[in-house]
């Protein structure tokens, strides 16, 4: 059976199916490793994908119901994951724009609950940047990144608050606004540049952040701090921009706690769709701060079926430290590598140890 035939019997379209065709038609991608895109519509190549669209939705039937999210999230999460009753509150479409200067940040969509977000965020780049030449050396290298990164949950600090300021004095400014009782004791974030858009000068970014627990990301404003940008070791900008937007991602989380009366470690834990946090408390804490906590992680479901978290996850983060008390802890993150139905999952074991969720 040919790839048409088969589309036709799984009727309604796979979800994403149509984002694909629709970034095939507005982008060509050239040779080389490193990916030039538009994320953007123009003129023509907006209509063709248009008719495209239209002409897939009238021979096959009505697309997928889902979230209209960017493609970027697609790859992340998997084809079917707009789909799904999870993405409805999972997405949020942000739309919200600073200007440092010659460069211009944009965070453009976001997934995300309480305690992890993934955001697509477009940065502008300066005018004077040759278009022609970073396209050569995005192809040759292909090594793009920021000398530092730092997200902080506040609104009390603008661009013009940190103007002329070097990336490190601007994080002291920055998360000196935020009040003590407010502050992250820590974070794992990751991501990277999705691509290069050269007609609008724009490079596009999936970045994904996770504070330690408790913190929420959407009891208050967080600012997103990124300092010059680098390609193949040479500058592409000189100096930090800042962007400050209100997650409002409302995905049900679940959570437990417990204390192991054998080894006195407490746990708590937080399952979402897009992660599974714990902290450890305990003098177990260097096993565990050490990474040997990832292999006895374990969820378990209504059925009585249980999967390894390292079978559905990836790797995080994790720190470890000691509370105000000195008593050793750590915290630990892993992030599902596909959209997880927390439906079905009533507990989570950590050797041995079975933590309820509610």
């Amino acid at each position: 059976m040919n790839r048409y035939q088969s589309m036709m019997e799984q009727v309604p379209i796979p979800a994403g199916q149509a984002e694909r065709l629709r970034a095939a038609v507005l982008a060509a991608e050239p040779e080389g490793r490193g990916r030039i895109y538009r994320p953007r519509s123009f003129g023509k190549k907006v209509l063709l994908a248009a008719l495209v669209a239209a002409a897939l939705t009238a021979t096959v039937g009505a697309a997928v119901a889902g979230i209209d999210w960017s493609w970027i999230f697609t790859e992340q999460f998997g084809e079917d994951a707009a789909a799904t009753d999870m993405a409805a509150e999972l997405f949020q479409e942000v739309g919200v724009t600073s200007v440092c200067d010659d460069v211009t940040l944009t965070v453009r969509e976001t997934v995300g609950d309480d305690h992890t977000i993934y955001m697509i965020l477009d940065y502008e780049l300066p005018d004077t940047v040759d278009r022609e030449e970073l396209v050569k050396r995005w192809r040759e290298v292909d090594t793009l990144n920021t000398w530092g990164i730092d997200y902080v949950p506040t609104d009390a600090v603008t661009w013009e608050d940190i103007r002329g300021q070097t990336f490190p004095e601007a994080q002291k400014s920055v998360k000196r606004s935020v009040e003590m009782g407010r502050r992250w004791t820590g974070a794992s974030f990751g991501g990277g540049c999705r691509g290069y858009d050269p007609e609008t000068n724009t490079l596009t970014w999936l970045m994904r952040v996770t504070p330690s627990l408790p913190a929420s990301l959407t009891e208050r404003p967080l600012t997103v701090m990124l300092d010059a940008l680098v390609l193949g070791g040479e500058p592409l900008t000189d100096h930090p921009a800042i962007v400050t937007f209100q997650p409002v991602n409302n995905a049900r989380t679940v959570s437990g706690a417990c204390e192991d009366g054998e080894t006195g470690v407490s746990f708590q834990v937080v399952l979402s769709p897009l992660a599974l946090l714990v902290n450890a408390r305990g003098e177990r804490y260097e096993e565990f701060g050490n990474g040997a906590i990832y292999e006895v992680l374990t969820l378990v479901y209504t059925d009585g079926s249980a999967v390894p978290v390292v079978e559905l996850a990836s790797n995080g983060g994790a720190g470890h430290g000691g509370d105000m008390d000195g008593v050793p802890r750590s915290s630990t993150t892993m992030r599902f590598d596909e959209l997880l139905d927390i439906t079905d999952v009533r507990a989570v074991r950590i050797d041995g140890v079975e933590i309820p969720l509610s």
